[in-house]
């Protein structure tokens, strides 16, 4: 514990991270009781580096989900792709259902023992290669393309969002862990992905290319995505495994 407490606040989300599984300490160095109150003032003094490493730990995820979800949906609506608009929807409903389906197949690999960062590390360095080629795609072939590149983008983001809650929730000490998790989880959701179908607007309007735009983006999210893990491996490493029961 002492050797990460001397390495500075980025290495404590390994010492308080991991199951409760580590003392968790607090004013002047007195453990914490279990379940004691703590305000959101703690969390972002003695946690930040946590709730960092999480931002971008969900980066790819966050601006992948609502890239796909919303504007893409309206894009194949356009030409050259011309995707009747019932149809979109009914393309994003299945492989939505989907992707929820996946969510708990990951979620089950997890409790079992998994190791859940290099699983999404491996989700992320995947996305980061097939991210532009699968926009491309979307310009050059048909209906029936278009929805099975969709789904290739759906399964992905529903494995990470299936390992995303055990993993992340591990970061945090008992007492900050709810508050840690949602802090850092609806930061991401919001500022990267709420935001990221207004950059790929304004990326298109830019470069003037539809395919290349929204591909570079997801790239440059699943890079950062890739960094958070590694970073995880080495400062929260309890947040990689699961013993099974």
């Amino acid at each position: 514990l002492e050797p990460a407490a001397a390495a500075g606040p980025a290495a404590q989300v390994a010492s308080s991270g991991g199951d409760a599984s580590i003392p968790i300490e607090g004013p002047a160095g007195v453990p914490e009781q279990q379940g004691e109150y703590v305000p959101a003032l703690r969390l972002l003094r003695r946690h930040w580096a946590g709730v960092l490493l999480q931002f971008g730990f969900e980066a790819w995820v966050s601006m992948g989900f609502w890239v796909t979800s919303t504007w893409l949906p309206l894009q194949l609506r356009k030409a050259p792709v011309n995707m009747p608009e019932k149809l979109t929807q009914a393309m994003l409903i299945v492989n939505l259902t989907v992707m929820g389906c996946v969510q708990l197949a990951a979620g089950w690999a997890s409790d079992r023992g998994m190791p859940r960062v290099w699983s999404c590390f491996g989700v992320y360095t995947l996305a980061a290669g097939v991210s532009v080629p699968v926009f491309i795609g979307f310009t050059r072939v048909s209906v029936a393309g278009c929805w099975l590149l969709h789904l290739l983008l759906m399964l992905l983001m529903g494995w990470v969002l299936g390992v995303v809650p055990a993993t992340c929730s591990s970061i945090y000490p008992a007492t900050v862990r709810s508050s840690g998790f949602n802090l850092a989880h609806n930061m991401a959701m919001s500022w990267l992905g709420g935001v990221s179908p207004t950059i790929v607007t304004a990326l298109v309007a830019a470069t003037g290319s539809v395919a290349l735009a929204p591909g570079l983006l997801l790239v440059v999210a699943a890079v950062f995505s890739m960094a958070a893990a590694l970073a995880l491996l080495k400062y929260a490493p309890a947040s990689n495994r699961s013993t099974p029961s």
